[in-house]
């Protein structure tokens, strides 16, 4: 109850700048409402801690000079491992991905998805997760992810790289 209180009422930064580029889709994800979640958190603190960081958009939105944050699903966390340290070859697999996806849509999804399911990394789950029906990534009880593929296109390789950049920075 004294917590509640303490923190009741308290606008953190309500000029933090809105973060626009989502790196990939994921269920859950907070993009549209970071923006006012940031606004709540208090004017300074040591550090950020995120325990559930799925798409990063509270930590992204905040961006703040220290933060430690993590997740269960390995190569969620292996994204944002590789986002940090090989931002170029994150993008190189995505963009092979969508070269393989842009000649047989079905064939590659599919292959990225077996593939996906046989070693889960983070380079397939990155274009999965901007290639599967409606960005919903869902795994059955045996840990494999069960999402068709979508009608849509994921987004191009020059759009990715623009988010690469973006959140690498």
């Amino acid at each position: 109850m004294t917590q509640i209180s303490l923190i009741q009422g308290v606008r953190g930064n309500p000029s933090a700048p809105r973060f626009q580029l989502q790196l990939f889709k994921w269920i859950g994800n907070k993009q549209r409402f970071a923006h006012e979640i940031v606004s709540y958190f208090p004017p300074s603190f040591h550090a950020y801690i995120e325990p559930f960081l799925g798409s990063g958009a509270v930590l992204g939105t905040l961006a703040p000079s220290r933060a430690i944050a993590g997740d269960i699903l390995e190569p969620l966390m292996g994204i944002w491992f590789r986002l940090s340290d090989a931002p170029d070859a994150l993008l190189r697999a995505y963009t092979a991905r969508w070269h393989l996806f842009q000649k047989d849509r079905q064939a590659a999804y599919e292959r990225i998805l077996a593939r996906f399911n046989k070693r889960q990394n983070p380079d397939d789950l990155l274009f999965l997760s901007r290639s599967c029906y409606g960005g919903v990534v869902r795994f059955r009880k045996d840990g494999f992810m069960s999402t068709p593929i979508g009608v849509h296109s994921p987004i191009s390789p020059a759009s990715m790289e623009v988010r690469v950049r973006s959140w690498h920075h």
